[in-house]
């Protein structure tokens, strides 16, 4: 079983230690920035059964997600 810290829409990531147990098989954990434009970061974090890598940049800001596959790998 896939230990992944999880979190919604945090600023911090201190606010983002919170372990999930993840329950499916071929989990990933992920982490999801969104950053907008000179102000701040909100991050989540959690386990995905379908986890993409992805990168988008908006008129006011960057979305970024990043995936892996070990304990607790979603750390920062």
């Amino acid at each position: 079983m896939l230990l992944c810290y999880s979190c919604k829409a945090q600023v911090s990531n201190e606010d983002c230690l919170q372990v999930e147990n993840c329950t499916q098989l071929g989990e990933q954990c992920w982490t999801a920035r969104i950053r907008a434009v000179g102000l701040l970061t909100v991050i989540s974090k959690g386990c995905s059964l379908n986890c993409v890598d992805d990168s988008q940049d908006y008129y006011v800001g960057k979305k970024n997600i990043t995936c892996c596959d070990t304990d607790l790998c979603n750390a920062s």
